[in-house]
């Protein structure tokens, strides 16, 4: 199993709204693909600039088949990522066998 996590800040408070739809989006598409086991976009409560996502991915191919995939090359990256602070953690789930 391969994790990343990435938390985002929207750097114009005008685009919250479209970055919002444009995550969900991403979200949508993500799921559907194959080796995608989990994915998931959080908006901030405290700070509604803020976003998170949770990735759980079959393995590191998967994910790295994801970024030529339409979520990723047609909509993240050209829409979302000029449009935010990006910090991404590839992580590993504590109590996991790859821990």
């Amino acid at each position: 199993m391969f994790h990343i996590n990435v938390c985002l800040k929207v750097k114009d408070p005008e685009d919250i709204a479209e970055i919002r739809e444009l995550l969900g989006r991403c979200q949508e598409l993500s799921r559907q693909e194959e080796g995608c086991e989990r994915f998931e976009v959080y908006q901030s409560e405290a700070e509604e600039g803020r976003f998170f996502l949770c990735e759980h991915w079959s393995d590191r191919e998967a994910w790295e088949a994801h970024k030529e995939r339409e979520a990723f090359s047609q909509v993240y990256a050209p829409l979302v990522m000029p449009r935010v602070e990006r910090e991404p953690h590839i992580s590993t789930l504590l109590g996991s066998p790859n821990e």
